[in-house]
């Protein structure tokens, strides 16, 4: 009878520890606007381009209570066709919202912008060759709404918390556009690509997809590109597979860093980088004055 008894005892407790662990796992969900058509996340590509400023853009993204979501592509100005409009199952907006809300706590950063610390003396080079890009961010719940956004013109570095949400609602675009199972077979064809002409280089995974882009003549579809990118200590890896009708996938790898300089050695560049004036530094005189803040 012993035996029986320990066996028993033991079985009783491994399911009172799988019920613990499950229990665990149960999120309490996020309450939502009770309108099923209250915008929820927002998110305004409001990067100065020659065609439109922001004011006259649709938003890049727009995600509302009952999960349908709509996208006009980068920089679209108002007018043009819709890029893509889908619908989230309530169990993807649940998931979208805990990580923005909860893992990344949106709510907790800066609405004026989310940046990390950085040294006062030094600015960053990459701010200035990324064109000052700035994303807008709200995230809006029954309860709360807060705002927050990346912006590259202000020579600091956003912090990993705001970067993790663009990413994360760029990669949601681009997943929905291209679709699942097609972004499953182009990272296989990427990453044995790597594996054959790059073997130091570890593969790619689905969190690094990044951007869904097409060519289009009327309704047919001449190629697609999709894009991997991981961002490193300073730079970054990027794969791209471009399949064109009738053709085998094309694919390139590229790496990219960027370096700490000077304020002075910044403000330099300023002057002599003016966007828009055909006075301004050229190609070749840039070129020359980054090779000489890298040897210094």
């Amino acid at each position: 009878m012993r035996p029986k008894y320990l066996t028993l005892l033991v079985v009783a407790a491994g399911c009172n520890l799988v019920a613990v662990h499950l229990a665990a796992q149960v999120r309490t969900p996020i309450r939502l606007p009770a309108d099923p058509s209250a915008v929820v996340i927002l998110m305004e590509d409001r990067t100065p381009t020659p065609y439109a400023q922001f004011e006259h853009r649709e938003p890049f993204l727009t995600v509302r209570a009952d999960g349908s979501f709509r996208t006009v592509g980068k920089g679209n100005p108002v007018g043009e066709p819709p890029a893509f409009e889908g619908k989230l199952t309530p169990a993807e907006l649940q998931d979208l919202m805990h990580f923005i809300i909860e893992e990344q706590q949106f709510f907790s950063l800066d609405p004026s912008g989310s940046f990390k610390p950085r040294e006062p003396e030094l600015g960053e080079l990459r701010m200035v060759l990324n064109h000052a890009e700035w994303k807008y961010m709200r995230i809006q719940t029954a309860d709360r709404g807060h705002e927050s956004f990346v912006d590259w013109s202000s020579e600091r570095e956003p912090s990993d918390q705001i970067r993790k949400v663009e990413r994360r609602l760029q990669r949601l675009v681009a997943e929905k556009q291209a679709g699942k199972e097609r972004v499953v077979q182009t990272l296989a064809v990427a990453n044995k690509f790597l594996a054959r002409e790059y073997p130091e280089v570890s593969r790619f995974t689905m969190d690094d997809f990044i951007e869904y882009g097409d060519s289009r003549w009327g309704a047919l579809v001449t190629f697609t590109t999709l894009t991997f990118r991981r961002d490193m200590n300073r730079g970054w890896q990027r794969v791209y597979v471009q399949t064109s009708l009738g053709q085998p996938p094309q694919v390139r790898y590229d790496v990219g860093s960027y370096q700490l300089i000077s304020r002075e050695a910044l403000e330099e560049l300023h002057r002599g980088c003016r966007c828009g004036n055909s006075s301004g530094m050229g190609v070749q005189s840039l070129s020359q004055f980054l090779m000489g803040v890298a040897e210094k």
